[in-house]
């Protein structure tokens, strides 16, 4: 505990010392806490796509794979997500793969929203073929240069700059062993076409593996005054709290895409060690694993 508070200690030293606090004061002050929500999830946009996020991720392109910068969560959140895929593909079969070195060896993984491949990378280092797509075409340049740096990665990998509902018209139906949306679904337009469009290219059998943000006030404390606007380890402005989605929400839109929800689990992330992990609440960072119903179940390359 004692070094708990000590690292505590140093991180309230560190922004007052960079002026953070000064920056926080003056901006936080302007935030107000959305109190109509009613249009959250209704837009009617033809488009996933938001200009004004792709342009914003864009700008950070160059930045997506170093360390020290404002993606370490999403790194840190490899600790969960890379298991959590990995486990729910493998089901049955995991007590006998899980120590192999491939042992996605056979599944076609999608990653929608892959950004710079943080997560499309160790998938396909387990073995899994995996496409990643963005509709930021700076940040698939990266993706795809990372990659070409490892020959096992990059025999495993392949980027498109394009969007999920433009996918489902050039990839057959029902083509992925798991669909993924990490930290991705709170940075779209038109949710709903979002999830039809992921759950439309599930296999049957196949999983579709979310991890987002909870609409609740604690969210816009945690995310947007101390992640944003305090400590700054997010970029201002990266989040919308309206367009958070709930995980009652979120279960609806997928049952509604014909799939059925096996798991709902609460994720945190702790700046101070750059740690994440499972929590036993959903009241900010949250991950749910669905299924699309069938008997006849078998992975693309079986």
């Amino acid at each position: 505990m004692g070094s708990l508070f000590a690292e505590s200690r140093c991180r309230i030293y560190s922004i007052l010392q960079k002026n953070r606090l000064g920056y926080a004061c003056r901006n936080v002050g302007k935030l107000r806490f959305p109190v109509n929500i009613s249009s959250q999830r209704h837009n009617t946009n033809t488009s996933t796509a938001n200009e004004e996020e792709i342009k914003q991720f864009s700008d950070i392109a160059s930045k997506w794979w170093q360390w020290n910068n404002k993606n370490m969560p999403l790194h840190a959140l490899n600790m969960v997500r890379v298991p959590l895929i990995r486990d729910a593909l493998l089901g049955d079969e995991k007590s006998h793969k899980i120590d192999q070195p491939r042992p996605l060896s056979g599944y076609k993984i999608l990653d929608v929203g892959c950004g710079g491949g943080i997560l499309c990378e160790p998938l396909a280092r387990l073995g899994a073929q995996v496409t990643g797509i963005d509709a930021s075409s700076e940040i698939i340049n990266v993706a795809k240069a990372h990659a070409s740096k490892c020959d096992r990665v990059a025999a495993n990998v392949s980027y498109q700059c394009t969007t999920i509902e433009q996918l489902t018209t050039t990839e057959n139906a029902q083509s992925f062993d798991a669909v993924i949306a990490s930290e991705v679904i709170e940075h779209v337009d038109n949710v709903d076409l979002f999830v039809s469009s992921c759950c439309q290219l599930i296999k049957p059998g196949g999983k579709h593996i979310v991890t987002t943000i909870n609409r609740t006030p604690l969210s816009y404390a945690v995310m947007i005054i101390g992640g944003e606007y305090i400590s700054r380890i997010i970029p201002a402005g990266s989040h919308d709290w309206k367009k958070f989605i709930t995980p009652k929400e979120l279960t609806k839109k997928l049952e509604e895409g014909g799939l059925n929800v096996d798991f709902i689990g609460g994720i945190f992330y702790n700046p101070l060690t750059n740690n994440a992990g499972w929590l036993d609440n959903t009241k900010v960072n949250y991950a749910i694993v669905a299924h699309k119903p069938s008997e006849n179940y078998e992975k693309s390359n079986a």
